[in-house]
């Protein structure tokens, strides 16, 4: 695209044509002055995922995974709808079962450690 400052994930397969996301200026603004110094100030990446008219759209939504890519750079999984539904049910039953274990006293609490590990 040769806009000065953008940045793409190494390795990551972008779609054609690709969107261009911006925190700061418009995308119309920077296409206009692509070579621009200024752009270097702002965070302006490609971005292959999936988008939706507004975040309302996506009703629930929830991170279920996070991970380095490179120095400074994170990656993120969520989900959305059902399979957000699917996951906060999931961790309210992890919640559940941590609170139980963190009950427990004594000689017990090692064996209930462990059974609460074996649930992942």
């Amino acid at each position: 695209l040769g806009i000065n400052g953008i940045r793409a994930v190494f390795g990551e397969i972008y779609p054609d044509p690709v969107r261009v996301v911006v925190a700061g200026p418009t995308v119309d603004e920077i296409l206009a002055d692509p070579k621009n110094e200024e752009w270097m100030k702002y965070s302006i990446e490609l971005c292959g995922g999936t988008h939706i008219e507004s975040s309302g759209a996506a009703e629930r939504f929830a991170v279920v995974n996070e991970e380095a890519l490179a120095a400074g750079v994170r990656r993120i999984t969520a989900v959305t709808g059902d399979a957000a539904n699917q996951a906060f049910d999931e961790a309210e039953k992890v919640r559940q079962l941590l609170d139980e274990v963190s009950k427990v006293q004594g000689s017990k609490f090692k064996e209930e450690l462990v059974n609460f590990r074996k649930y992942f």
